[in-house]
């Protein structure tokens, strides 16, 4: 304004204008003055007494939402939890992010992402230093800082059981899971923190059997876990047989076999005899 200015103390000449929560003070100019002046013949008239406008601390109410984060978080931290201060122009001058956030249990014990499990009980809160540092602006005044709650969802994992092969009667070792093929394991855990156990179709005659998850598997609660069946192939073993030795006179008949054995070394698998080879 042409007539008057804004100083934020009577003995200021100093211009400022109002924006933030303080008093301050209306000053004429030389121009008010004059104005003032035209408007009556009074001589006396231009004596001016400040008046003064002042700008109150606006409310300011902390809260966070209830938030759903899937185990090991996104890249290992917190994400989608979300704050705000009650109103928009509160949330301008302070855009809320995840560092001024943090993570206690039940006990309020601080807990990183990396450590939280499915099923824990945890408060999301606003740290110390972020409250320190939002009730430094003295445009606002701070009630209570508010929590929400962290529901902590099982990350889905898709592993695959392994391909095997193995001979008729050869032993078998423990399956192991081959990989991961959809998703990932986080916060360093291994194949084998899973707690996936294999298990395989019943059959030990030649051919095809697939591995499957053992309904027994005690299952990492932190995983919804999806296992790709494996396949076992059982393959004919392979044995030498031999023809008996026969010594016969000539008759003018073919001579008669006298059976056969197995080559040296050679062994038949369980119960399994000569006969049941089927060698004629």
């Amino acid at each position: 304004p042409d007539y008057f200015y804004y100083v934020n103390a009577l003995d200021s000449t100093d211009q400022v204008t109002p924006k933030n929560a303080g008093t301050y003070y209306f000053k004429l100019t030389d121009a008010g003055r004059t104005y003032l002046k035209s408007l009556t013949p009074n001589t006396n008239a231009g004596f001016y007494v400040s008046a003064a406008v002042t700008i109150t601390p606006a409310a300011a109410t902390p809260t966070i939402t209830n938030t759903n984060m899937v185990y090991g978080g996104v890249d290992g931290k917190l994400a989608g939890g979300t704050g705000s201060l009650g109103s928009t122009l509160a949330d301008t001058d302070h855009p809320a992010t995840q560092d001024e956030f943090e993570i206690v249990d039940a006990n309020g014990d601080t807990v990183p992402v990396d450590q939280l499990q499915v099923g824990g009980d945890y408060t999301i809160r606003y740290t110390a230093a972020a409250q320190t540092a939002l009730k430094a602006d003295g445009n606002y005044t701070f009630g209570d800082f508010g929590t929400a709650k962290l529901t902590v969802t099982p990350r889905d994992i898709t592993v695959t059981a392994p391909t095997v092969t193995k001979s008729y009667g050869e032993s078998e070792a423990i399956f192991k899971l081959a990989g991961v093929s959809v998703g990932e394991l986080v916060n360093n855990d291994q194949l084998s923190d899973l707690g996936v156990t294999l298990e395989r179709n019943a059959g030990e005659d030649v051919g095809t059997y697939k591995i499957i998850l053992n309904s027994a598997s005690k299952l990492n609660k932190n995983y919804k876990i999806t296992v790709t069946p494996g396949l076992l192939t059982i393959n004919k073993k392979s044995i030498t047989v031999k023809a008996t030795d026969v010594n016969a006179t000539y008759d003018g008949t073919a001579p008669k076999t006298d059976g056969f054995s197995l080559a040296p070394g050679d062994t038949l698998v369980g119960d399994d005899t000569i006969d049941a080879l089927g060698v004629t």
